[in-house]
């Protein structure tokens, strides 16, 4: 009889192996005013389950799904303490992670050292760079030292979270590249033989590469642009359909 072996894998999308330094969060959500906390499920979707400052990624931060978990927070820009009005206005909310948020404490966005940068009009790729797991601000961009320094975006946590990402992606991807190859390989080769010994053993071989295949499979589920808990409604009235916007699916990679 002859083996034969068919994938049934789909193209899905992943995140890259880095957070892309893209453009200025466009923002598509306007909910209607109410306590701040209840623009959560807008903010997910308007800054695409990100960090709007350090770009930490909710899979980053609990792969298991971070939502309830007190490791995403929304960030004020102008301290609520500095002017209570705004807290509830919706502009002046930023989905941030836990970190940070508490690294910024109270300071304020003015300073003789220079502004904090603004993600919804600034592009982070205009005032940073990176170096390896290292979110760096340009030499002499003194709104980036300073907003790299307040928000302590290169914290050693957030820089082994982004060599984690990278070599959970790199890995993901190595798999669906190599292994259906190598599966269907094992087969060819089990169809040349006779001994039943030796295609028992090619078999079990490409049993074993396809259970690797699935457990990446279930990895680069985890690692999907959009989080399986994503809101399926949000905040706005009428609920808007929430759809990821272009920037941050043009930055994931299709396997």
């Amino acid at each position: 009889m002859r083996l034969e072996w068919t994938s049934y894998y789909a193209i899905m999308k992943i995140l890259r192996s880095d957070s892309p330094l893209g453009g200025c969060v466009e923002r598509f959500h306007s909910p209607e005013r109410a306590r701040y906390g209840r623009y959560r499920a807008c903010l997910r979707w308007d800054f695409g389950f990100s960090c709007a400052f350090c770009l930490l990624h909710e899979a980053d931060l609990a792969w298991y799904g971070a939502e309830g978990t007190g490791m995403t927070w929304i960030e004020h820009r102008v301290l609520r303490s500095e002017n209570p009005a705004l807290a509830d206005d919706y502009s002046n909310c930023y989905y941030s992670c836990r970190f940070c948020n508490q690294a910024r404490r109270a300071l304020p966005i003015q300073s003789s050292e220079g502004d904090l940068l603004d993600p919804c009009a600034q592009s982070w790729s205009a005032h940073f760079h990176r170096h390896h797991d290292r979110l760096m601000p340009n030499v002499g961009d003194r709104d980036a030292i300073r907003t790299h320094r307040v928000y302590d975006l290169d914290d050693p946590r957030k820089k082994l979270l982004r060599r984690e990402r990278k070599a959970v992606v790199e890995g993901i991807v190595a798999a669906f590249e190599e292994y259906p190859k190598r599966i269907a390989r094992l087969y060819e080769i089990a169809n040349q033989h006779s001994n039943p010994d030796v295609v028992a053993t090619l078999k079990f071989e490409a049993h074993a590469l396809g259970t690797l295949l699935a457990d990446a499979t279930r990895v680069a589920f985890r690692m999907a642009p959009v989080p399986a808990d994503a809101d399926e409604r949000c905040g706005c009235d009428p609920p808007r359909s929430p759809t990821l916007a272009a920037g941050f699916v043009s930055q994931a990679l299709d396997i």
